[in-house]
């Protein structure tokens, strides 16, 4: 598969990173298996990435294994990088695939869709910095983000001093702020009452 960017196209390949790997404590369900439209988040976010990247991993812990192993290429979350959060996620795909430049997108955006992605890959202008969404609260969106395959390196020296912070590793490297075509698009939904909302938006009842 090739990107539609000519800035991508000039550089490293470009892994997809679905990160579905979280415990959706709060949530109380799977938010990569949630259906917001006609198939569960994961595979749409998967969708989305499959025209741009040359691979496309679903991010995931060892108890969402079997069904990521159904929908597509999943890639566990390393046993040393066990519950530190979404690093675990690029610190993974990082010792897997270290000449890849990384797009990683959240399962926590229902929203979210195409046309914003293309919007952000055609913004890509550097290959020196990771650029990331920028939220109209003033921080990034660390899982909509591009993440050059050095910037992983330094990921790793985040780790080993014990700060597993997305948020500071962005703000350390001046990462270029990205803002979205519309804004509402990139909301997170991370709880129960989110979801009926985010449902009851697209005329949807919610799952059993």
């Amino acid at each position: 598969m090739t990107t539609t960017t000519p800035f991508l196209n000039k550089h490293k390949p470009l892994l997809g990173l679905v990160l579905c790997g979280g415990k959706s404590t709060r949530m109380g369900q799977d938010k990569g298996k949630i259906i917001y439209q006609d198939l569960p988040q994961r595979v749409i976010v998967q969708n989305m990435l499959l025209p741009h990247c040359k691979l496309v991993v679903l991010s995931c812990n060892r108890d969402q294994l079997s069904d990521c192993q159904a929908q597509g290429i999943p890639l566990p979350d390393a046993p040393e990088y066990d519950s530190i959060g979404p690093m675990a996620a690029l610190l993974t795909a990082q010792q897997r695939f270290p000449h890849h430049d990384i797009i990683a997108l959240g399962c926590d955006y229902p929203l979210f869709d195409a046309d914003e992605l293309a919007h952000f890959l055609t913004k890509l202008t550097t290959k020196d910095r990771p650029q990331a969404f920028f939220n109209e609260q003033g921080f990034y969106e660390p899982l909509l983000a591009f993440y050059p395959s050095h910037s992983l390196t330094q990921l790793r020296n985040q780790y080993m001093q014990g700060i597993f912070s997305l948020q500071y590793f962005l703000k350390q490297n001046q990462a270029v702020k990205h803002q979205a075509k519309h804004g509402y698009k990139i909301q997170s939904v991370d709880t129960h009452e989110a979801y009926k909302q985010i449902l009851a938006q697209l005329n949807r009842e919610p799952n059993p």
